[in-house]
Parts: C-alpha cells; structure tokens; sequence
C-alpha cells in the first residue's frame, strides 16, 4: 500500500508549500521503510469542527497530529506542563535576533493548540466503533514541525507525554523513533477517509510556467485622467481600467466626469454599479447618483422577483473562506446568475468603490449567489471576451475589503487570471498640500503600504481634525452625543475592531448614558445588518423592504416568539424572535414598519453559531413546507402530463409486467427507475426554488431582521459610511500584530470614517526600536597587552611579495594582508627566520616561521605571530601568539619597526550612514550623544547588525545593534566598555522614550 496522501487545499499559502515539502519528504521515507501509512492535510469534519491540525498521520508505529509552524530559529521552551501549556512561546532569529510571538491559532500557544486537538480526536475516536477498535486515544502523538532550522534551548519537559518539537528536516527522526501499542489498519484509515473527505494529492515537480509580468501601476497627474479615459473608450482592442485614489471626492468626480462625458463617447449605454445596495446608497448620499447593486444586477436568473438579499459584510474575526467552509452545503438554496441580455454590446460599465468587490467565496446560511465568488460572476455576467464592452473600475486601494483586498477588483493579479486581454491600472499621487493631523496620518499609513514597511506611525495630534483622548473624555464625549434621541441617521459613531467590543460599548452607552436596564425599548436606535422584506398582507403599506445598513429607531416592542429545532446529534436550538415597531430613519421620507427580529443573531454578538445556522435553514424549510406542497401543486401536474414522463411510466410498467414474468430485465426496470426519480426531483427543486422565493417575500419570521445597536459598530461593518466625528479604539486585542498590512488598512479605513474630526482612543505605539532589547553582561574592559600593536589600520606601502609566502595558497588575502607578511617577512629573514607554513581562517593569517640551523623544531618550538585583518582587508592587530625558540625582545622590535613602513595613519572616520531606515535613527543618536558630550561613530557595517564606538574623554565603548530587514532593530548589545555605568548611559540616551 505504501503512503496514501489526501490534502484539502488549505487558506493560507505558506501552509499549503510547507504540507508539500514534507509530503514528499514523508513518501521517499515511507517507500524506503515499506511502511503503510495515511497523510491527509488539512483534515476537517463539521461533526468535530474543533480539530482543525494542519496534518494527520496514520500509519505502522501509530497515529501522530501535525500542526505546521512558519518560524525558524531559537525556542526557549518553558520548563513544566503547566508553564508549557499556559505561557507564550518566543522565538529568536539568529541572524538578527528579532524575537518573535509563536502563534497558536487562537490558542496561548503552539502545545495547547495540539493538546485540544488531541483531546478533540479523543472524543472522536471514543465515539467510533471501528476507530475504537484499533487506536488506543491515550497513545496518540502530537507534534509541531517547524520551518529549518530551530534550536530548543531545553528540551520538551519530561512530564509531557507524547508530544515533540521538530523542523522539516528531522521530523524523519520523529517517524523512526515514534512507538505507541497502535498498528496501522486498512479498516481505520478507511474510516478516516469518510470522517475527513479530501481529495487525492498531487505531487508537481518543475512545471517551467514563466512567471506573469508584475507591471506596476501607472500614475494619474493633474488632468492626465482624462486622457486616460479618452484613449482608453476610443481604444478597440482595451476593455478593463483600473482607476485608484485614496481620495473618496476624487474618485466621485472620475465617476461624475465619465457620466456627463458618455455621450460625446457615442457609447450607447452607460451603467454605474455597486458592491450592494447599502454601498450604493451612501455613494448617492455623497453624489446624487445611485448606482445599481451586484446582488440586483447579475443574480437571479430569469426570474423577475426581488430576491435581491446582499451578501453580509465578513467578519473581522473570522475570515469568509473560514465562515462558508462551516455552512452544509445542502442546507442553502442557490440564486443563479442572470442573463446579460440587458447590457449591449458596446456598452460601458463603471463599478465604483471597487476594492469593495472580491473574488473571496462567501455564502449566508440560507443562499449562495452564484458561485459564491462575486468577482468572478461578475465576469461571467457581463461576457467581455465575447462582446465589445469595457469596465472601469474605481476604488481605495488602501481600504479593507469585503473580502481578501488581493483579491479584489483593483488587484491586477486577480482580473489578469480571470480575463485574457489587457488590463490598464492608474493611481492618483496623494494630495499632501492639506497639512491638517488627519491627512498627514492618512499620507503616513499610505506610504507605509506602498512602501511595505510597516516599522514607524507617528501620530502629531492637532486636537482638532485629530485628537488622542483617554477613557474619561469618550465617556464624556459618548454622553454629549447619545444622550439625545436622534431625528436621523447617526452622525457620531464609535468603531472598533470585534464585534464583542461593539456590543459591549452599546450597552454601556445604553445604561450609562440613555439609563435603559434592558433591550430593545423606545428610542433605541438599531443598525440593519441584512436586507429583509416587509410582507404587506393589505397591499397599501411602505416601506416594503429594509437593506443592509439602514438605520431604525425603535418606538414599541409588539410581541415575542421562539421556536425549538431539534438537530440531529446536537442540543435543539431555540430560536427567538421580536416583534418591534421602528421608524426607518434612512428612508426618505421616513416611514414607520412592523419588524420582526432574530434575538439570537444579537445575543451571539452579531453572529450565529453554526448550530443556530442550521437551525434556521431548518426552521425556513419547515416554513416552505407547511404553506406549499409539492403533491396536487402545479409542477406536480406539468411533470405528470410531460410526455418525458409519461413514456417512463409506461416503460415502466411494462418492464415490471416481463419481470413478474420471470425475464430477466431487472437492471432495465432499475436504470428507468432511477430517471423515474431523477424527473421528480428535477421538478420538486423547482417547486421548492419557487415555493421559498415566495416565503420569502411573505412570511415575516423568515425575513427576521438580523440587528445591532448603532452606537457601536467594527470598523468592517462602517465601510462606505461616513460620520462627522468618531471615536476609534486603535486596539484591536491580545496577540493581535500592529506592524503588519492587515493593521494599517483597518486603521486607514477607520479613519477615513470621520468626516470632521477623528478621536482616537489605545493609539498604537510604532516604532523601529519599540521592541529592541538592551544587554549590557560584559565587565570592564583591560589594557591590551604589551607586545600588541594597536592601530586602527595598518595600510602597507606596495612591495614585491616573498617567495616563501608565495609558495602558499594565498589567493584569497588582500593586497593589503599580503603585503603586510612580506614585510614581516623580510624583517625576519637577515635573523635566521623563514616562513614554514601559513594558516588562513575567517579575518586571520597566521605565519608560522623556524629557524634553519640544521635541526628540525618540533612544532612547539617555531615562531608564531597572528596578523588580524577586517572586511575590507586592512591589518589591524599584529602580536606573537608563539614565541616558542625565538627571541622574543628581537621579534617584537621587528614587529614595531613594521609599524614605521605604514602609510600614515589617519584617524577613523565614521562609516556612512546607510540610506534605508536606519539612517534617520542613527543621525539621531549622533545628536543625542554629542549634546551630552559623546562622540558616537559607526565603524562596521554587517549584515543585520551595525558596530558602533561611543567615546568622551577617556571613557570609551562598543555596542552592536542588530536589525531586520522589515525595519526593527531587535536587540542592542554592549561589547566593549571602559566604566560600569556607560552601558546604562547609552540605554537611557538612545533606547529610553523609543520603546513600547
């Protein structure tokens, strides 16, 4: 049988290369030993969705849990279970000895993600007759397979059973070594194939794909834009356009200026579209024009109805792709996409706020639209390659997304992979002319992500555009603005980055501020978070439909009902719902509705479990179900008088009528049987389609309203609106990375909320040195010894070199060190000295020199003198290392008459500062240590670390300072020093006020 791999495709890159290299690694091994095995990657199972290892092996020594860790270098483990299971876990580079926080997913760490896993695949296989059978769940192992190379200060501690730590290049080891009582059995790996089903993998080597050209955007200046939009409509053969700006007035203005220009274009039709309808309501709000949304424009087939329910927002904890993994297939209805026979073939579409639309897959718990991937829908529906149409898209390239943003409209990369043709993409330069604090902090995070370099955010508060503020103020502010009823939509908002946190300001603004001890009462004011219908049972009543992101003031709570779903191997779900009265304040003019909502969403901080998803697909079956059967219902008839059928059923019959009498035509009778069924099913998924479109616009419990309080909202959630002042709390959590892409563009979409002025509440303190560590372990430096010259540099004059020396390999020394022997050399020759050999090592030539007297020294007794040299191949340190049978007084006068034939030494000059980030940090140091009397010099430069030397008078030093290429320095270290306080002078002059 040998190793049998499956592999489920997992979100993250990096995940799925490092799967492949032990993949490959584990098959040559496993072919080697002639073992039986079973590898799946990236397992999952709905009915235990809390294991979630990056791999799972089964095979002859046992049964082993996989996690896979992006990280190399030094792990200092701690030294118990407890320790081990409940403290962070660092690691530490080598190289430039950044420290970093391993991860655990959400876990504390990397052990007590893999000790639940385990516990996890316990209770699985305790719960499985045929797992049960053969694997002993005390006995299975867990294991994190680091990228090369790591380096465990300690090793795993004794009490921790059945776990290891490894790297990708010894984990082979691990498999060898690994014994447990559980052998390998075809029946249970079978087993695990049905529980995680995934698809066979496939090993590619060297498939020669050129790599796709990466061509950088183009920049708009000035009026170029319009010379841009001309050539490109008059263009025959050009259909796509990517136009970007930070800028949300300019990028209306493009949208304005090709509207009013369209006509002069002769093009024949001109249509704007948006992400969804609450998006192309704000883009009317700030423009006048509505564009039309996605979800309305290219979705539901032929059909004219007005299912056009959006999509909701993703959430900021947790990733889309994530989310619609965890919804059962089978559970949802799918809207089809509609046909482009509205759209001619010449005609223009303009997509604004682009970086809205992505190709990520989301689905809700009652529908998929499409395939899932609006993007790529979007494509299918309007058919570019087959017509002459062209799109525009126009967007934020620095905004979150609903979505993935390198996924997005404005990503060429992703247009380039699902059109053929040529993409044009165009970004305006960043209008720094207005010096307000808002603006010079929305220019800082814009080069930041243009730069990719996410090292330094420096905040100038001009308390009035932008203002930092402590708990007490937003208190104050939270009660100046709550404090009143509201007549429209909100103008203050607080956002923040978890739906948790939102929830939690709400109702304290609710008990703190407005004094109200429960939920949902009069004056409330509710955000809509989907698109639900209002059923008019008398015909006469508006509105008829609220959409996502509209706000509601409640004036009466009506009435309650719950429901309990029993769900099949689970706890039954009791769903709950509210009847509310609400005034629609978005509506113009605003109208009053009787809703009803989901209390569950709400309670669960804006989310529902997958339990409760389920429950309600549930929930609205049964609903369907009781106002519309299929039996005696009109698609039941057409399928009985449809001729298809009628022949089937008369085939049918006959075939039973020759079976009862003993022919053999059973495999016939079954195959008419089976298109019997296909028929039926064919034309009830019709019926049901219809029946829950129909429920859907008229039952009021189906179009349950899923809210949230307005006060409070996640900065996803704010995406397209706008506030004329806002709190933004900048901290996101625990363990949540600052200096990273994914944080600057929420805080850059967060700001970009604010319209007046933006109050920023935890501010993020970014800096390169914000987590350098200082050590300072060295004592007082000595007097070097006697017989050691010590100059800066030795640079000699040219001479003819040795003959002896040129004897020796030599090529790899500089001119400089060469010519430094042959003079040594020539000093010692008149005294009997000749040159024996010659050792080379990393910044050292050693001369090894014997006397010929007619007797051979034994190697104790030659000469040896040590000339050390630096990177640029300039002697600096010359001493005897072995003065063995030699006079020692000659030699070292030998050593310092060498001294005299130097070219003049000049005093060292500091080296230049490098270009990159670490030059206006430096120049800095420069300053600060000359005002305090030091003169502090770079004298080496290496990778990822610098040498500097600190002087005043006669007290003297040495530190090196190690950096990363992401722009940290990560650790300073002290390394010479001539008083025992000048270490904690220099922490306190260039580290202290620059640290977090």
């Amino acid at each position: 049988m040998g190793l049998e791999i499956l592999h489920k495709s997992a979100e993250n890159m990096h995940e799925n290369e490092q799967f492949r290299r032990i993949a490959k690694s584990m098959k040559i091994l496993f072919d080697k030993m002639k073992w039986d095995g079973l590898l799946i990657g990236n397992p999952y199972t709905t009915d235990f969705s809390r294991f979630r290892a990056d791999a799972l092996l089964y095979y002859n020594k046992g049964l082993i849990i996989i996690d896979l860790k992006d990280y190399s270098g030094e792990i200092n483990l701690p030294t118990s279970f407890n320790e081990l299971k409940s403290s962070q876990w660092y690691i530490e580079n080598e190289t430039d000895k950044r420290r970093t926080l391993v991860k655990g997913g959400s876990y504390k760490n990397p052990f007590a993600q893999l000790n639940t896993y385990r516990f996890t695949l316990k209770e699985l296989i305790k719960s499985n007759l045929i797992l049960s059978e053969s694997i002993n769940g005390e006995r299975i192992c867990i294991s994190n397979i680091f990228r090369p190379s790591i380096k465990l200060v300690r090793d795993v501690p004794r009490d921790v059973p059945y776990y290891r730590i490894t790297d990708e290049t010894t984990f082979q080891t691990l498999l060898c070594d690994f014994a447990s009582s559980d052998k390998f059995s075809k029946d249970a790996a079978t087993e695990f194939k049905r529980i995680f089903p995934s698809e066979p993998w496939i090993e590619m080597f060297d498939l020669n794909i050129a790599p796709k050209e990466n061509i950088p955007f183009l920049e708009l200046v000035d009026d170029s834009f319009k010379t841009v939009i001309s050539e490109f409509i008059n263009h025959p053969e050009q259909q796509i356009l990517i136009l970007e700006s930070g800028d949300t007035r300019k990028r209306d203005e493009w949208m304005q200026y090709i509207l009013s220009e369209a006509t002069s274009f002769d093009i024949p039709q001109t249509e704007v579209w948006a992400h969804s309808t609450r998006i192309a309501r704000r883009i009317k709000k700030r423009t006048g024009i509505e564009p039309q949304s996605l979800f309305c424009t290219i979705y539901g087939g032929n059909v004219d109805n007005t299912i056009d329910a959006e999509t909701p927002e993703i959430s900021t904890e947790e990733n889309s792709e994530n989310n619609s993994e965890k919804i059962p297939e089978q559970m949802q209805d799918n809207v089809g996409i509609r046909s482009d026979k509205e759209l001619d073939d010449k005609c223009l579409l303009i997509l604004s706020e682009a970086h809205l639309v992505t190709r990520t897959l989301f689905q809700t718990e009652l529908l998929r639209f499409g395939t899932g991937r609006l993007l790529e829908d979007l494509f299918r529906h309007v058919k570019l390659l087959a017509t002459k149409r062209k799109i525009i898209f126009i967007g934020d390239p620095y905004s979150l997304s609903y979505g993935k943003e390198d996924e997005s409209a404005l990503s060429k990369e992703t247009i380039i992979q699902l059109y053929e043709g040529e993409v044009l993409k165009f970004r305006d330069k960043f209008d720094d002319r207005n010096e307000s604090a808002i603006n010079k902090f929305r220019g800082n995070l814009i080069s930041s992500i243009d730069q990719n370099k996410y090292n330094n955010l420096p905040l100038e508060w001009d308390n009035q555009t932008l203002l930092n503020v402590d708990k007490p103020q937003a208190e104050k502010l939270f009660h100046s603005w709550f404090k009143n009823p509201v007549e429209n939509d909100p103008e203050h908002a607080v956002l923040v980055f978890k739906n948790t946190d939102s929830l939690t300001i709400s109702r304290w603004i609710r008990k703190n501020v407005q004094n109200k001890k429960e939920d949902f009462v009069q004056g409330d004011i509710l955000l809509a978070d989907n698109n639900f219908n209002i059923p008019d049972e008398m015909g006469l009543s508006l509105p008829h439909r609220i959409q996502n992101g509209m706000y509601l003031r409640i004036e009466e709570k009506l009435d309650r009902y719950e429901e309990t779903i029993p769900l099949k191997g689970n706890q039954p779900i009791t769903l709950k719902f509210i009847k509310l009265k609400v005034t629609c304040l978005s509506l113009s003019p605003q109208q009053q509705a009787e809703i009803w909502i989901l209390e569950n969403f709400f309670t669960n901080s804006y989310d529902l479990t997958l339990e409760e998803q389920i429950a309600y697909r549930i929930f609205v079956k049964n609903r369907v179900r009781k106002n519309a059967k299929f039996e005696d219902s009109v698609n039941q008839k057409k399928l009985l008088e449809s001729s298809q059928y009628r022949d089937l059923i008369r085939k049918h019959n006959e075939l039973q009528i020759a079976l009862n009498l003993g022919e053999k035509v059973k495999g016939k009778l079954d195959e008419v049987t089976v298109q019997i069924n296909k028929l039926n099913r064919k034309e009830k998924g019709i019926f049901e389609r219809e029946a829950f479109l129909q429920v859907m616009n008229t039952d009021p419990l189906v179009n349950a309203a899923k809210v949230q309080y307005a006060y409070s909202m996640t900065v996803h959630k704010a995406l397209g609106s706008s506030f004329k002042e806002i709190v933004l709390n900048a901290f996101q959590g625990e363990n949540r990375g600052i200096t990273n892409e994914d944080y600057f563009r929420w805080l850059y979409t967060g700001i970009s909320c604010g319209l007046d002025s933006v109050k920023i509440i935890n501010p993020a303190f970014i800096h390169p040195l914000m987590n350098c560590v200082f050590e300072d372990t060295i004592n007082v430096s000595s007097p070097e010894p006697v017989q050691v010259i010590k100059k800066t540099v030795l640079i000699f004059p040219e001479v003819q070199l040795n003959q002896q020396l040129k004897k020796f390999s030599i090529a790899e020394l500089g001119e400089n060190v060469k010519r430094g022997g042959t003079l040594l050399s020539n000093l010692l020759e008149p005294h009997g000295y000749l040159i024996d050999n010659v050792s080379i090592s990393s910044f050292l030539l050693k001369l090894i020199f014997t006397i010929p007297n007619g007797n051979v020294l034994e190697e104790k007794d030659k000469l040896h003198i040590a000339m050390n040299y630096n990177g640029k191949k300039e002697v600096t340190v010359i001493k005897i290392d072995k003065a063995g049978k030699s006079d020692r007084e000659l030699i070292e006068q030998c050593i310092s008459q060498l001294s005299e034939n130097t070219e003049p030494e000049k005093e060292i000059a500091s080296l230049k500062l490098p270009v990159d980030y670490r030059n206006k940090i430096y120049q800095k140091w420069i300053d600060e240590c000359a005002s305090k009397g030091f003169l502090l010099r770079m004298t080496e430069d290496h990778n990822n670390q610098n040498v500097f030397t600190i002087k005043k008078g006669s007290i003297c030093g040495k530190f090196r300072i190690y950096f990363t290429l992401v722009g940290f320095f990560t650790k300073m270290v002290m390394i010479e020093k001539s008083t025992e306080e000048l270490g904690s002078e220099m922490k306190a002059i260039l580290l202290d006020g620059n640290q977090a």
